[in-house]
């Protein structure tokens, strides 16, 4: 089959019980279908995975799928969306990330790679120009991240981008990440430790063959406009400068931080953690994803000895490290937060989940709830910057009371007991992400709803829809949003305004787009995402047939978790949510369990299982998943 536009049109399959490395093929349809990014790894996690598999063990599956304008000149689509059945949740698991690995994919002639099997020894797979073979690890097994990636560009003739994993990933860590680079990470889900178990250390691809575009004049006339406009947009502004870690401040002010586990919305010593999200000693430039001019990654030159650099440069942590490191923590000093974030993107740690859990370590230690020789020797407690290096490299190497935390909080908590678990801040095994939904209740019904765990990246946040005429709004009015709508209520106006966001979201994840690219909080306009999407594919594309798919997509991830055995008591968010933070009153249980049942209706699921209807999958064309 020939090559479509946007896409190639060519799955990569490789087995690596066996060693056997294919492709498969396929047409229109089926891309107008899934289109990419998440639709693909719905679709062959449903097809390949059996149920109830050991995350763990060689019959679980690992895709790694981009969208149909990968490669192009468009800015923030280049995205890839991996996925597995996560060991942190034991469900569908699904994480993203840029850099330029998508785009290199797509040019070397692959629109995703769909990995089974696990190896007896370790290896990369090299995939360079429509070539792919697996190659002997042995060497790099141990190494980090960014040694790992240095050694494997020696091999690689033409630079190749390097999707890796660390120590962390190699010792089955349940948080363990993929690492593209030293600053973009597949964080979320334990993603890296399936990585680990197939003994898979590395994917390295490099491609030079420029993918077709149907319409490369309307395509351009998109980018272009993007490039001289960007600049105008204040939150695209605010990325180009600072980066993510320039919303400390507007947090804290909301009284949004969450500090000391999550217990406080607001931190004393924020000022010398929002250094890091400006223009100060050691800041220099920025780097950007494949074909962005955002440049949101900011960089430092550190001349500190004792932080890990390369060319005497390193990567400034995101605002989720800086709130998780930091404040949730009660530690002010950024030094201490810079080297954790760099340990972690050496390791292959998630950033998230590690902080997350090291507060509720600290939280144990302070109840009376565990005491252990480390905790001890290390005055785990809130506020100890010099305890965080020491703990996560317990973790990483699964030593002492780091074996007990590199499980994740939730495990954790239910070896300790003794009510334990209300100190354990997650949603179905995922760390909660550095945002109090007491402030946005929206949040909190994206933290129980997803899938893959509590995640902040399930649909844009409460307070862009908050006022009449708002940037928010304006721009999402071609979705039906167009009344702003209470960022503390829970009625019916605040479902449906997730739901269509969500679906949005979900849409955005299988083309493969940034967040911080499109409307509600970037740049481009609703009916310019569909102009590219057609001008891409040659596809007579509408706006329906994008929200279908990323409806498709959502209802597929939610099948899986159904026939992996999860209810409706898996979409609860923790009781300390429930409870004030200082400043904003607890989230009310008895309206937000409404509004979570409100929300199975208006998607078409069971209103008590909140499994996808039959006939919700059937007007889907997901008959085979029924």
């Amino acid at each position: 089959m020939n090559a479509g536009y946007g896409y190639t049109g060519k799955i990569l399959l490789v087995d690596l019980s066996s060693g056997t490395i294919a492709s498969e093929t396929h047409d229109d349809v089926f891309y107008r279908t899934y289109l990419g990014g998440k639709g693909l790894v719905g679709y062959y996690l449903l097809r390949e995975v059996p149920p109830r598999v050991d995350p763990l063990g060689p019959k679980n599956v690992l895709v790694f799928a981009t969208g149909v304008l990968a490669g192009t000149n468009m800015p923030g689509f280049s995205r890839v969306v991996i996925g597995a059945k996560s060991p942190l949740t034991d469900g569908y698991g699904e994480s993203e990330v840029g850099g330029s690995w998508g785009a290199e994919l797509k040019r070397a002639g692959f629109d995703a790679i769909v990995i089974k099997g696990a190896s007896s020894k370790p290896v990369y797979l090299e995939i360079v120009d429509g070539s792919a073979r697996l190659v002997d690890a042995s060497e790099l097994w141990g190494l980090s991240t960014s040694d790992a990636e240095a050694e494997i560009a020696r091999r690689v003739p033409k630079k190749p981008a390097v999707m890796s994993i660390g120590p962390a990933g190699e010792r089955l860590v349940k948080f363990a990440c993929i690492m593209q680079g030293d600053r973009n990470a597949a964080g979320r889900g334990g993603l890296g430790a399936v990585m680990g178990s197939k003994k898979l250390k590395a994917i390295a691809v490099s491609g030079s063959t420029k993918v077709k575009v149907k319409n490369p004049d309307g395509l351009s006339k998109v980018t272009s406009w993007f490039a001289q406009n960007f600049l105008k947009n204040a939150p695209s502004v605010a990325l180009h400068e600072g980066g993510t870690a320039g919303l400390i401040p507007g947090l804290q002010a909301a009284s949004m931080l969450p500090t000391k586990n999550f217990s406080r919305g607001r931190f004393d010593g924020w000022e010398g953690l929002a250094k890091l999200g400006q223009k100060w000693l050691y800041e220099t430039k920025g780097r950007g994803c494949w074909a962005c001019p955002i440049r949101c990654k900011r960089t430092f030159e550190v001349k500190d000895g004792s932080v890990k650099t390369i060319n005497g440069m390193a990567a400034c942590p995101e605002y989720e490290t800086v709130a998780s490191f930091g404040s949730n923590l009660c530690i002010d000093d950024p030094l201490t937060v810079l080297k954790a974030n760099v340990y972690c993107n050496e390791m292959g740690l998630d950033t998230i989940s590690a902080g997350v859990t090291i507060a509720f370590a600290m939280e144990c230690v302070e109840k009376g709830l565990i005491d252990d020789g480390d905790l001890r020797r290390l005055e785990v407690k809130f506020g100890n910057a010099s305890c965080v290096l020491p703990l996560l490299e317990l973790i990483t190497d699964r030593k002492g009371i780091g074996d007990l935390l590199a499980e994740g909080s939730m495990r954790a908590a239910s070896r300790i007991g003794m009510g334990a678990e209300v100190f354990a801040m997650h949603v179905k095994g995922q760390e909660l992400p550095m945002h109090d939904p007491r402030g946005k209740t929206g949040v909190g019904m994206g933290y129980a709803l997803a899938d893959y765990g509590a995640d902040h990246m399930t649909a844009a946040h409460d307070p862009l829809f908050a006022k009449a005429g708002s940037y928010g709004l304006q721009t999402c009015a071609p979705l039906g949003l167009l009344e702003p709508v209470d960022p503390l209520s829970l009625n019916a106006d605040k479902v449906r305004l997730y739901l269509y966001l969500e679906m949005w979201w979900d849409a955005l994840k299988c083309l493969g787009a940034c967040f911080f690219c499109v409307v509600p909080r970037g740049l481009l306009p609703v009916p310019m995402v569909v102009e590219a999407v057609a001008a891409g594919t040659g596809w007579d594309v509408s706006l329906w047939e994008i929200m279908k798919a990323g409806e498709r997509a959502g209802c597929m991830a939610r099948a899986f978790n159904t026939r992996e055995g999860y209810g409706a008591e898996r979409d609860q968010i923790p009781a300390r949510l429930f409870e004030s933070n200082g400043n904003y009153p607890g989230i009310s249980k008895e309206r937000f369990d409404a509004a979570i049942r409100q929300y199975y209706k208006m998607r078409g699921w069971d209103p008590v299982s909140g499994a996808p209807s039959r006939a919700k999958l059937d007007e889907l064309g997901l008959y085979w998943v029924s």
